[in-house]
């Protein structure tokens, strides 16, 4: 199995460095930034979460949980496929 893709994001001007696994509900498994001149963990995630093989949800902050904002109707679209969604969620 391939390692899933991550992304690094950083903001030089806080030193606050972020990175997100994108296969996995974009989890956000890794925020550290730079408290009082220490570097601070600020997000508990296992340390072999970056390679697929655990729980998504057991680690990290999933940030598209289940998928970012609304979606209108029951189903939607994607890449050739249709996928659908419970019926009445408000």
């Amino acid at each position: 199995m391939n390692q899933p893709q991550s992304v690094t994001i950083r903001d030089t001007k806080s030193e606050s460095e972020a990175e997100i696994l994108v296969g996995f509900g974009f989890n956000c498994f890794r925020f550290q930034t730079t408290v009082k001149g220490q570097r601070a963990d600020v997000i508990w995630a296992d340390k072999d979460f970056h390679t697929g093989q655990q729980r998504p949800s057991g680690s990290g902050i999933p940030i598209l949980f289940p998928f970012p904002g609304r979606i209108q109707g029951t189903s939607f679209p994607w890449e050739g496929r249709t996928y659908a969604l419970e019926d009445g969620d408000g």
